[in-house]
């Protein structure tokens, strides 16, 4: 099969589509064919080992210290179940599914095969395969942050620092449906007002504007300010989560340090379910979410796709559309490998 293969850290040209072999298919598993991906920021961190200080030898470590030990990256797809192990009673050949591969990675080729108690759920025909794909990183950070972890209640107020980027414009929507009053900040309102307000934004405010308030919760999905900065803009009892820290310290640390009048900082790894997955799936068939696209590219075009995501500054997600053979050729191939 072709996969984009990462051959060694940096920038997007180390991305180069290979021939690789299709793993093996074990009687617990399914292999989906993929129809699209996304360049998520963990894709572009892994990549270029643009992360926080401290936080560079933890993704050598995961990924592998000289080389990319995974060189397929990708954590979320839409594709169509091909082929499954004999174990396998959920999923059916032909069935649309949306998977969400995390730390495995793996997304970013022609076929992925997973088991059946992954993340994986039945994708409904009505949601595109643009949008499934698109559903699950941001989806599920907002869903984890805002309702698990910072426990937002209706009526209260929530801002959302970058409320344009991939987490932020599904966190808007998120807490729309949790009943909280929404305020975004990015760095040009007047390019983003007017889709922001259509998510759900009550407000849509410069940064210098939102932070002379207070609120209940503020989500912070930019890594841009002081910790202080935003304390100071909480109401008593108020929670503000840090999707990105600024070093590792501040991620370990943060949530330990008191800060009077019930306030507390929330930082972590957001909890990959797959309960949430079927949460998001029904909000998109109620209408009530929908994952924002800023661009989609070939996948013969990747690597422009990962400059595209480095620029920042966009809304949402940026997906890759995969080119792939017949299924007929693709089952012949994957019933070869599992011989």
């Amino acid at each position: 099969m072709k996969a984009a293969v990462l051959k060694q850290y940096g920038g997007p040209e180390n991305i180069v589509i290979e021939e690789v072999v299709v793993d093996d298919l074990q009687p617990t598993q399914v292999c989906v064919q993929v129809q699209c991906s996304t360049i998520a920021s963990g894709d572009r961190r892994i990549r270029s080992l643009d992360v926080p200080f401290g936080y560079r030898f933890l993704v050598r470590a995961m990924f592998g210290l000289i080389k990319p030990r995974k060189g397929v990256l990708g954590t979320e797809l839409s594709g169509k179940v091909i082929a499954k192990g004999d174990d396998v009673h959920c999923f059916n050949i032909g069935d649309k599914v949306i998977v969400n591969t995390g730390v495995a990675l793996g997304a970013h080729a022609q076929f992925v095969t997973v088991d059946k108690s992954a993340l994986i759920v039945h994708q409904p025909d009505v949601l595109s395969d643009e949008k499934a794909a698109a559903l699950c990183f941001g989806g599920i950070t907002a869903l984890d942050y805002l309702e698990r972890r910072a426990c937002l209640q209706p009526n209260e107020s929530l801002l959302v620092i970058g409320g344009n980027g991939v987490v932020g414009s599904a966190a808007i929507q998120i807490a729309r449906v949790l009943g909280a009053r929404v305020v975004t900040s990015v760095r040009r309102p007047e390019q983003f007002a007017r889709d922001l307000k259509r998510l759900g934004a009550d407000e849509v405010l410069l940064s210098s504007t939102a932070l002379q308030r207070q609120y209940d919760v503020i989500l912070d999905c930019t890594g841009a300010y002081r910790t202080r900065e935003l304390t100071r803009c909480l109401k008593p009892n108020g929670r503000l989560a840090l999707i990105v820290s600024n070093n590792l310290f501040a991620g370990l640390c943060l949530p330990l340090i008191p800060l009077g009048q019930g306030k507390r900082i929330i930082t972590g790894v957001a909890s990959e379910r797959v309960d949430y997955m079927e949460r998001l799936v029904g909000l998109a068939l109620q209408g009530r979410f929908s994952p924002a696209i800023s661009a989609t590219f070939p996948f013969e075009h990747i690597s422009g796709a990962h400059v595209f995501a480095d620029k920042g500054g966009e809304l949402g997600s940026v997906v890759v559309s995969m080119s792939v053979p017949s299924i007929r050729e693709n089952q012949r191939e994957i019933l070869r490998g599992s011989k």
